[in-house]
C-alpha cells in the first residue's frame, strides 16, 4: 500500500512530475489538480465521487483566489443537507467550513463568515482546534454589524483561552448588549424570538457568567453579580428544560455563598453594637464639667464662706450636705444654696443613658434600626423557608413571584400549579408578616413605643 498524497508534501521536482503522470489514482488526480490546477487543467475528474471531487475543486479555487469560480461550489455544500452522511464526517466538515469562511470574508459576506464558524462550533466543541476565527475576529471588534449580532460574544467565548481573553469575552458582550440597547444580561428575554434559541442558550449558560460581565458599570457589589446569575438560572431553566436541575442546582449554590457572605458580614457589622468610643468623644466635655462640679463641692467647707469678700454683691456660696433638698435662703447680698452631690450624678447618668439608647450617631437604636430590624432579621427569618422552596420574593407591592421549583413539578398540570402557587403566596405574606412584627418587637421601649422588648427604664430616689 502507497499512500499517494505524500508525494505532494513538498515542492515538484521532475522524478514526481514523471511519477505523477504514468501513475492514475483519484487521490493523485485530484491532489494534482488541487497542487497546481492550471497545470493539470485537463486532468479528468469525472469518475471521482462528486463530493470528493467538489471538495478539493473549491480548495483549488479559494488557493487560487478564484473566488467567483468558488461561488457555485460553496453554493453546492450548503445545500447538501444535515444528514447528508458524508457532509457530516468531522474531516469534511472542517475542511469545508474553513473554504466557506475565507471565501465569506473576501466576498464581504462578513456576517455569514461569522455564523458558519459558531454554528459549526456549536455541533461539535472539538472543531474549535481546527477552524480558523483568526480574521473574523479581527472584524468582530471593528465592524458594528457583527457587534451587534449573539455570535460574536458566542464565537470569542469558543476561541478562549487559545486565541482571546476573558476581557475581549467582556468588551464583544458589552458591544453586543449596547448595539441592541441593553444595559443587562436578563433583558435579552424582551427580545427572545430575535434570537436563535440554540445560540441564546450558549449565551446565557456560558457567556454571562459573573466573571465575565462584573466589568460592567451597572453592578456595584458582588451580590447584584450574584442576583444577576440567578436571574439568568431561572430564564434558562424555561428555555433549556433538559438541563433545569443544573440551574436549581446553580441557583442554590449562589444563593449558599449568598448566605455565607451576608453571615460574614452579619458577624462583622450586623452585631448588637453600641460606638462606645464615640459616645465618649461626644459626652466628655459636658460630663467632665458635672464631674469636676461634684468634686469641688465634696471638698467645700462651711468655713470657706468667711474668707469671701462681703462686699461684693450676690456672692453666690454653694454648699451640700446629706439633707440638703435644695433650698435656698437668701441673707442680705450672700446667698447660699444646698444641693446634694446625688442629684448631679442622678444627671449625669441619665444624660449617658438617653446618649447609649438614642444618639442618632452612636446609639443602640441606630444599630437595631441599620442592622437588624431592616438589615439581617428578615434574611436569617426567612432562610429555612427559602431552603424548601417554601416562599418567594415580592414581584411587586402587591404579588409575589412565582415558585419555579414547583412549577416545574407540576409542569404537566397548569391548574395544580395555579391553585398551589396561591397557597404558597400567601404563605410567603404570613411569613413575612411574622417578620414584620418582629421588627417592631425589637425596639426600645419608650412612652412612644410602649411595644418595644428592650427596657432601659431608671428610677431616681
Amino acid at each position: 500500500y502507497f499512500n499517494t498524497s505524500l508525494l505532494f508534501e513538498t515542492n515538484y521536482s521532475e522524478k514526481k512530475y514523471l511519477l505523477l503522470k504514468n501513475l492514475d489514482s483519484s487521490t493523485i488526480r485530484l491532489m494534482s489538480f488541487y497542487k497546481d490546477g492550471e497545470k493539470f487543467k485537463r486532468i479528468n475528474l469525472d469518475d471521482i465521487e462528486e463530493y470528493r471531487k467538489n471538495k478539493y475543486v473549491l480548495k483549488q479555487h479559494i488557493k487560487s483566489n478564484n473566488y467567483d469560480e468558488a461561488y457555485r461550489f460553496v453554493q453546492y455544500f450548503n445545500s447538501l443537507g444535515s444528514n447528508d452522511f458524508v457532509n457530516n464526517i468531522p474531516f469534511n466538515i472542517i475542511s469545508i467550513v474553513n473554504e466557506k469562511v475565507e471565501y465569506y470574508i473576501h466576498k464581504n459576506k462578513n456576517k455569514l463568515a461569522l455564523n458558519e464558524i459558531v454554528e459549526t462550533n456549536l455541533i461539535n466543541s472539538n472543531f474549535y482546534s481546527t477552524i480558523s476565527a483568526t480574521n473574523i475576529m479581527k472584524l468582530c471588534l471593528s465592524d458594528n454589524t457583527l457587534k451587534s449580532n449573539i455570535c460574536t460574544p458566542i464565537l470569542f467565548h469558543q476561541y478562549y483561552p487559545q486565541h482571546g481573553t476573558k476581557n475581549l469575552i467582556w468588551i464583544s458582550l458589552d458591544n453586543f448588549l449596547t448595539t441592541n440597547n441593553l444595559r443587562f444580561p436578563k433583558e435579552l428575554i424582551k427580545n427572545i424570538s430575535d434570537f436563535d434559541k440554540v445560540k441564546l442558550i450558549y449565551l446565557l449558560k456560558n457567556v454571562c457568567v459573573q466573571d465575565i460581565y462584573d466589568s460592567s458599570v451597572w453592578f456595584e457589589s458582588q451580590d447584584e453579580l450574584d442576583n444577576e446569575r440567578i436571574e439568568l438560572c431561572t430564564i434558562l431553566s424555561n428555555l433549556d428544560k433538559d438541563n433545569f436541575e443544573k440551574y436549581i442546582s446553580e441557583i442554590s449554590e449562589i444563593d449558599r455563598n449568598l448566605l455565607i457572605r451576608k453571615g460574614v458580614k452579619q458577624i462583622d457589622e450586623s452585631k448588637i453594637y453600641v460606638d462606645i468610643n464615640g459616645l465618649k468623644k461626644s459626652l466628655y466635655k459636658e460630663l467632665n464639667e458635672n464631674l469636676q462640679r461634684s468634686i469641688n463641692l465634696q471638698s467645700l467647707s462651711i468655713d470657706q464662706i468667711k474668707k469671701l469678700d462681703l462686699k461684693e454683691n450676690n456672692v453666690l456660696i454653694t454648699f451640700y450636705d446629706q439633707d440638703s433638698k435644695g433650698v435656698e435662703q437668701i441673707d442680705s447680698n450672700i446667698k447660699i444654696t444646698g444641693y446634694s452631690r446625688f442629684q448631679l450624678f442622678a444627671e449625669m447618668f441619665l444624660k449617658l443613658r438617653d446618649n447609649f439608647i438614642a444618639n442618632n450617631e452612636y446609639g443602640l437604636d441606630t444599630y437595631l434600626s441599620m442592622r437588624i430590624r431592616h438589615g439581617t432579621l428578615l434574611g436569617e427569618f426567612r432562610s429555612n423557608f427559602e431552603k424548601y422552596h417554601l416562599i418567594t420574593k415580592k414581584e411587586n407591592d402587591l404579588k409575589y413571584k412565582n415558585n419555579l421549583y414547583w412549577e416545574n413539578v407540576t409542569e404537566n398540570d397548569d391548574n395544580l400549579f395555579f391553585k398551589f402557587n396561591e397557597i404558597l403566596s400567601a404563605f410567603s405574606q404570613k411569613i413575612d408578616n411574622v417578620s414584620n412584627d418582629l421588627k417592631n418587637l425589637i425596639q426600645i421601649k419608650t412612652k412612644i413605643k410602649i411595644y418595644g422588648f428592650l427596657i432601659f427604664l431608671a428610677k431616681i430616689n
